[in-house]
């Protein structure tokens, strides 16, 4: 599904923003050239219909913003899959920035090494994610929000994987 972000969560059970998402950007702060966080306005309107939301962001950078939102909720269980490595903007989400207070394990951050391949991302990284949503989610139905910016790279520098989609 394809559309902005308050026509899709009040009409659909999954919203995905192709076009990215300003989730760089923090509640009294710009940063990563993003000014509001859309994605923040998108979960905090789907909060006022669903009581949790998952969201997942695939985005090359940490979405610290968004993290830095809800981490102190267990309504919004934030997943992020992103490089990180010294002088990578924006230098958060490690994997031990679980969350806090009743946010604690609702703050999933799956950092990625320079040149990880398909075969190493997937069996490494994504069993050990979805192990973590297993046993640390609560068993009630989430809402999905879903952004990617797909910021403009050459594949083998930086991450060279060539799946599209994988069931879990």
């Amino acid at each position: 599904m394809c559309a902005p972000p308050f026509v899709s969560v009040l009409c659909c059970d999954i919203a995905i923003n192709w076009s990215g998402g300003l989730h760089h950007a923090k509640k009294f702060e710009a940063s990563g050239f993003c000014y509001v966080n859309d994605i923040v306005i998108a979960i905090l309107e789907l909060l006022k219909y669903h009581p949790r939301v998952l969201y997942i962001d695939i985005d090359i950078h940490h979405g610290d913003g968004v993290q830095e939102a809800f981490y102190l909720t267990d309504r919004v269980m934030t997943v992020s899959f992103h490089k990180y490595g010294n002088y990578f903007f924006p230098g958060t989400g490690d994997m031990y920035e679980l969350g806090a207070e009743s946010g604690r394990y609702y703050s999933v951050n799956v950092p990625l090494k320079e040149g990880i391949d398909d075969a190493s991302y997937f069996q490494a990284r994504l069993v050990n994610f979805r192990l973590h949503c297993v046993n640390r989610a609560p068993q009630i139905e989430h809402k999905l929000l879903f952004t990617t910016v797909f910021t403009r790279f050459k594949a083998p520098p930086l991450f060279s994987l060539e799946k599209v989609c994988l069931r879990i």
